[in-house]
């Protein structure tokens, strides 16, 4: 296996989930070789219920979750809150979501969807920010995070 060198893959340049360079990484770091294969195709096994806009929101947001888990960057640890949530978010989910409204309005649906995946990942991406953060809380206090 090899970290794929190009990481703008796809139309559009789609971004790399995380879980095969994770994997990749871990590989190697176990001593195994890997190639890049620039001509190589992976076919998913897409099934009846994993089509339709709420299953990829739903996975959109657990890669959310998990680019937060793997580099943890981007929102700061002591951000100010709302709900327990950093106070700039709303606003920008919510301006994600008008835009997407405004695209579905113009009948561009790929456009729209886009934009869902985007607040998705972005809410996914804070929500396991919020996690992580109350976990380290608990753990500093003596207490025992609960699983969430």
């Amino acid at each position: 296996f090899r970290l794929r060198e190009d990481l703008s893959y796809g139309a559009g340049g789609d971004m790399v989930a995380g879980e095969e360079t994770d994997f990749c990484r871990r590989v190697m770091e176990a001593g195994h070789q890997s190639w890049y294969l620039p001509d190589a195709c992976v076919a998913h096994i897409v099934r009846a219920h994993q089509v339709g806009v709420w299953p990829v929101m739903q996975r959109y947001f657990r890669i959310g979750r998990g680019m937060y888990a793997i580099g943890g960057q981007g929102i700061d640890a002591e951000a100010a809150t709302v709900f327990g949530y950093p106070r700039f978010v709303a606003p920008r989910l919510a301006s994600r979501i008008g835009q997407a409204v405004a695209l579905l309005l113009r009948r561009d649906r790929q456009g729209a969807v886009k934009n869902l995946m985007s607040v998705a990942m972005e809410a996914g991406r804070v929500h396991q920010w919020r996690v992580m953060r109350r976990r380290e809380k608990c753990r500093a206090a003596g207490k025992s995070p609960r699983v969430i």
